[in-house]
């Protein structure tokens, strides 16, 4: 009954209440498990059979980035269209991507949990599309509820209220002023910041894979260089 009640919005914010962590490697769904495991070749399956922990929604948030690749299923099953071709004709195309590489699941869909190769131009734009309010030269990609909806708290992966959907919620603070920004925030340092006061998206691309120590000192960087110097 728990598993009936997951919603889309469980699995954006990261309060599905699957048996899934990436923070733990001991966790049934966690991505390296679930990636390197050769039983079940359907993700999106593999998935759904992991046990319940917690009421969908009810809990303090736990990163899942199968949780995230779910909502791939979603959105194939619901368009009966190949997840790959979705983001070339709803993203990538409207936003002039250059060359760009995808990672699929074992059933040749777009991996959604993570894995994508983007030019550092194109990886910007996407923050830059969020602070337009879902606008990309007069055109819109996403509609401006969705573009706010999905960067205001709707849970607390490290404190509270401080995760979107699939967006990182942190705030700057420069000389006893505090600016408010929303990040995407990759494995190894792919890190886009956006603080929609300054009209201001940061952008870092780094290999510090599985160095988290490294890269996590980059909010830092930009507050104490970049944002300083906007102010």
């Amino acid at each position: 009954p728990r598993k009936q009640r997951i919603r889309i919005v469980n699995l954006l914010d990261m309060t599905s209440g699957l048996d899934c962590d990436d923070n733990n490697d001991s966790s049934a769904g966690n991505e390296d498990r679930m990636q390197s495991q050769e039983t079940q070749n359907d993700w999106y399956k593999f998935m759904m059979d992991l046990p319940m922990v917690a009421e969908p929604g009810s809990h303090k948030a736990v990163y899942c980035s199968g949780g995230l690749n779910l909502v791939g299923g979603v959105l194939a099953n619901a368009t009966h269209e190949w997840t790959p071709r979705l983001f070339d004709e709803n993203i990538a195309r409207p936003l002039q991507f250059g060359l760009y590489h995808l990672q699929l699941t074992p059933g040749r869909e777009m991996y959604l949990g993570g894995g994508s190769y983007f030019l550092p131009r194109d990886f910007l734009k996407l923050g830059q599309l969020f602070l337009n309010d879902g606008v990309w030269h007069g055109r819109r990609i996403v509609s401006a509820a969705w573009a706010r909806d999905a960067t205001k708290p709707h849970s607390g992966l490290n404190e509270p209220n401080d995760y979107g959907y699939a967006w990182h919620l942190t705030t700057y603070r420069v000389h006893d002023v505090t600016y408010h920004a929303f990040e995407a925030q990759g494995n190894g340092g792919q890190y886009l910041a956006v603080v929609p006061t300054l009209k201001l998206v940061v952008e870092i691309m780094a290999a510090n894979y599985g160095d988290y120590r490294t890269w996590s000192k980059f909010h830092d960087l930009i507050q104490d260089y970049v944002v300083s110097a906007c102010r």
